[in-house]
């Protein structure tokens, strides 16, 4: 299993666990169970990929962001 569906999956119990557990008011309760739902569900799409989309994903993804690095000044 790749660690980006490991990272969806924890995402999605996080957010079952958080609404269960915890009663904020509804503004932060949607914004977050959003963020939250939206984020594990792009890593598991990331995650569940063939593996030579995969791999050319994380290769642009790797060529974007050495560009970023490149201007930052990070190494």
């Amino acid at each position: 299993m790749r660690t980006e569906m490991k990272i969806g999956i924890l995402l999605a119990s996080t957010n079952s666990l958080l609404a269960h557990l915890l009663s904020p008011p509804l503004f932060v309760s949607g914004f977050v169970s959003g963020l939250l739902i939206s984020l594990a569900f792009y890593f598991i799409i990331i995650g569940i990929l063939p593996e030579k989309t995969y791999l050319k994903f994380k290769a642009h993804q790797a060529k974007k962001f050495s560009k970023i690095r490149k201007i930052v000044g990070v190494n």
